[in-house]
């Protein structure tokens, strides 16, 4: 009985604290499954931003390598954030946090 008291102590005063902060690790945890998995659709994200900026051929023979690369390394942070989820610091280490967020895919034309 005294081990079951001394490891809900334990769990009060370490681990539940750290879930009742905005960032945390289990937010890290999937921040980095999400990043690491849906990395990919950069790719034609960046096809339409370099397409609405400069045009179709732009977006297609610039927007191409340019997305690779932003699939990379949104890939390969979501990797390290994966790992490493337990380690603080919690916060994003790039922004934004997560590829498909609204603001930051917001590419239908307005009305």
């Amino acid at each position: 009985m005294k081990k079951v008291v001394i490891l809900a102590v334990i769990i009060q005063l370490f681990i539940l604290p750290l879930y009742a902060q905005d960032y945390n690790a289990l937010r890290k945890f999937g921040r980095g499954a999400s990043n690491l998995l849906l990395g990919v659709t950069e790719i034609p994200r960046q096809m339409g931003l370099i397409r609405e900026e400069s045009g179709c051929t732009a977006g297609l023979f610039y927007g191409v390598p340019r997305g690779f690369a932003c699939f990379l390394g949104r890939s390969a942070w979501g990797l390290v954030e994966l790992v490493t989820f337990p380690i603080p610091p919690y916060r994003p280490l790039i922004e934004p946090e997560f590829v498909l967020t609204e603001e930051y895919n917001d590419l239908t034309p307005e009305e």
